[in-house]
């Protein structure tokens, strides 16, 4: 590549300072010799600025401004030769510009600016109008960043890249372009990033036999790993700061018109192709108290005219702008449309914007609108925090049907995809075991449940502020202190019966088991008892629910009683247990408490109780049950049964003593006592008969 009117301060198109220079393998690899330039000016360029400034024709540079210095580079190119820059300097400055008319154009431009302030300004056209085929290719390779350990007060790109492709011949046409950006920015300290990019192309063909409109497939200009593979207009942006601000405008857009006339026979018309189609790629980050935004827009439109018989397909995939989007505070704003038509009612038609975005630490929002003929789907979704999101709008037409008459009724806008698909299993258990989905247990068994958090995805995506809640239901006690979930917390509020696990953050595919138990109270034999699970995430809001875990109880009731009688202390020769007895003032008498289960199902949990009034005193024997006390200060006596079943003709005895007294008066007292029994099934109780003492007081 040759730049016309080089002058310099050594005479016109002489280089100061311009002799080559053994530069590294790399760079020498990439073409001829490298001049390197050094001093406080120095200018690579058609035009000298003056006799103060180190100036050199050619565009293969390294330019190295010593202390305070200024580098500047201004290529303009006719010829498909790539020149090369390399700044280093306080303040660098960069100017591209590429202009092609060759029907089968290749333009390349790269620079690499290290300094304090980096602007860098590209622009590639292409313009082809020649009959047959039309293919042009443009690359943009832009690095700017601050020198080692030095500070970046802003990188600054400006790119433009467009194709332009018209052709009007009786015969094939073929119309290819390729573009592709690769761009990297770096900015130290409070330094700011900012990148403007433009890539568009037209093509339109006229009259053809056949049209073929970026039908082939480039699978070098890939900018992004996934679909599409080979894009034909791509761009891959990277921007880092600290404390500054990253800032990223890019615009795309794709414009094929085919038009045939109805005179032509079998006409072919091939617009785009699965791999092709529109894909930026970007990523932006800061470190300290920085902020990024990116404003992404993306536009296809395709346009197939022919006669009745044409052969027609259109293919528009679309796709931004990446898996990791913003790493820190910010807004990733993507907005995607497409518009194909064609004018054969069996034309193949594919359309499909993917909208994508990771921007955990701001917002995300996308907005896709994607149209076949007369039909269209509009999709949007706004997150913040946006950990993960995946949407997708998509049109397809092969040939109307029954189902579908009109082409573009076949166009689809697909559920946003967060990254988690959360899913619940509940299982339930009596005793040891497996955890199934239904067991049988009677009243008053205690009942194991167990729920299973899964977070299914195939991105790998983390679940955030996982909350799973369950309500007891009816017929069921919790039990208190029951809920598990290690390491995580538990606890459950009476008020509403409801269990609550707070997983906080859940690694994509991890599956970790929450457990409770609960009492069965239900009384009615057969009475089924279901219990379900649900779970929150912040990417779903109210997530899933469990599959049921059912309790069948098979067994009724049981049906407590007591019977209460006494008779005086002693030894041998004891009378029998009455209703009633009569002894003197301050004697003891023994208390007998049957307690028996008249029903068909055991009792849970029994525990019989017996409150002495003011003439009864404790005398510190009680017996029966599996243990017994006495509270001095309630004046109650507790016996524990556990479980009771059936007692038929023996029932569970208890017994106590005490010593019964009134003031000395020369009457007869009578002290009556009567005893309570609960269950689980009973909490109410049930209470004995009343046992009456006489007692003999002497005059005072």
């Amino acid at each position: 590549m040759a730049l016309a009117g080089a002058t310099s301060a050594a005479g016109p198109g002489v280089g100061r300072s311009a002799t080559p220079s053994a530069v590294s393998g790399q760079v020498r690899a990439a073409g001829a010799a490298v001049v390197r330039q050094i001093g406080a000016r120095n200018y690579a360029g058609p035009n000298c600025p003056g006799v103060s400034w180190n100036c050199t024709t050619s565009t293969r540079v390294i330019q190295v401004a010593t202390r305070g210095g200024v580098n500047l580079a201004t290529v303009t190119c006719s010829l498909q030769i790539c020149p090369y820059i390399e700044q280093i300097g306080s303040s660098n400055v960069f100017n591209c510009t590429q202009k092609s008319t060759n029907p089968a154009a290749d333009q390349s431009c790269k620079v690499k600016q290290t300094g304090a302030s980096n602007m860098a300004t590209v622009s590639q056209y292409i313009s082809q109008t020649a009959l047959g085929s039309q293919a042009g290719t443009q690359l943009a390779e832009v690095t700017q960043g601050p020198a080692s350990g030095g500070n970046t007060v802003y990188n600054v790109l400006k790119l433009t890249q467009s194709v332009s492709q018209s052709t009007k011949t009786l015969g094939a046409q073929v119309q290819e372009a390729h573009q592709k950006v690769l761009a990297t920015q770096t900015a130290a300290g409070a330094g700011y990033n900012q990148s403007f990019i433009n890539q568009s192309q037209l093509q339109k063909a006229y009259g053809g036999s056949s049209q073929s409109q970026n039908a082939a497939a480039d699978s070098g200009a890939d900018c992004l790993d996934g679909a599409p593979t080979a894009p034909n207009t791509c761009s891959d942006v990277r921007q880092y700061s600290v404390n500054g601000t990253n800032y990223n405008a890019l615009n795309q857009s794709i414009n094929q018109d085919a038009n045939t006339a109805v005179s032509v026979p079998a006409a072919h018309q091939t617009q785009g192709s699965e791999f092709g189609g529109l894909e930026g790629h970007v990523h932006q980050e800061t470190t300290g108290s920085g902020s990024s935004q990116n404003k992404a827009k993306q536009n296809k439109l395709q346009k197939a005219t022919g006669p009745a018989n044409a052969v027609q397909a259109q293919w528009d995939p679309v796709r931004c702008c990446g898996t990791f989007s913003l790493i820190g505070p910010g807004v990733d704003d993507i907005n995607q449309a497409s518009s194909i038509g064609a004018s054969t009612p069996g034309a193949e038609q594919h359309t499909t914007l993917i909208g994508e975005s990771r921007t955990p630490g701001g917002t995300c929002k996308v907005n896709q609108h994607a149209a076949i003929d007369s039909g269209s789907a509009n999709n949007s979704e706004t997150l913040a925090p946006c950990y993960f999101l995946i949407l997708t709008t998509s049109c397809t037409a092969n040939v109307p049907t029954i189902d579908a008459p009109t082409r573009g009724e076949n166009c689809t806008a697909a559920e946003p995809d967060r990254g988690v698909t959360s899913s619940l299993v509940k299982g339930v258990r009596k005793g040891d075991g497996d955890y199934i989905p239904a067991t049988e247990a009677s009243t008053g068994d205690t009942v194991d449940f167990q729920i299973t958090y899964d977070n299914i995805n195939t991105h790998d995506e983390a679940a955030h502020s996982v909350t799973v809640t369950d309500v007891v239901p009816a017929g069921l006690a919790y039990v208190e202190d029951s809920c598990s979930s290690e390491p995580n917390d538990c606890s459950y509020n009476p008020l509403n019966k409801t269990i609550t696990w707070n997983l906080g953050t859940v690694p994509g595919n991890e599956s970790p088991p929450m457990y409770f138990q609960a009492v069965v109270v239900e009384t009615v034999s057969g009475t089924e008892i279901t219990n379900t699970a649900t779970a929150a995430t912040e990417e779903e809001g109210a997530g899933a629910a469990s599959d049921s875990a059912t309790v069948t109880v098979v067994d009724a009731p049981p049906v407590s009683s007591l019977e209460k009688l006494v008779r005086p202390s002693c030894f041998e020769g004891c009378p029998a247990f009455d209703n009633s007895t009569t002894v003197n003032n301050g004697n003891e008498v023994e208390y007998r408490i049957a307690y028996s289960n008249n029903g068909v199902g055991d009792a849970h949990n029994v525990t019989v109780t017996d409150v002495l009034d003011a003439h009864h005193t404790y005398t510190g024997s009680c017996s029966g049950g599996t243990s017994c006390s006495y509270d001095g200060d309630t004046r109650t006596i507790t016996w524990n049964l556990g479980t009771v079943s059936p007692t038929g003709q023996n029932p569970v005895l208890l017994f106590f003593h005490a010593s019964v007294g009134f003031s000395c008066g020369g009457t007869t007292g009578h002290a009556a006592n009567t005893a309570t029994a609960t269950s689980t099934e009973e909490p109410s109780g049930v209470q004995s008969g009343a046992t009456d003492v006489a007692v003999l007081t002497s005059p005072c």
